[in-house]
């Protein structure tokens, strides 16, 4: 779901104007990383959090929900 919020948060920032790489809390080792991106997920991941705890309590899991590698690392 951050995958998600990050898109959104891309789009917003590139149709309003903003450069998406410009820094102001997260200053990353990579100038290329859109970390302007990352500064407006911030106030919104505890929504995706909730979202996610959501989720996992209200519903049942079964090993089909999931895809295991032969060495039975979860993917």
């Amino acid at each position: 779901m951050y995958a998600v919020l990050r898109t959104h948060m891309r789009i917003q920032a590139i149709g309003v104007g903003l450069d998406p790489t410009i820094r102001l809390m997260h200053d990353l080792a990579n100038k290329k990383r859109e970390n302007l991106v990352f500064d407006l997920m911030e106030p919104l991941r505890a929504v995706v959090d909730r979202e996610i705890l959501e989720l996992v309590r209200n519903e049942t899991f079964s090993a089909k929900d999931f895809a295991v590698t032969k060495e039975g690392s979860v993917c």
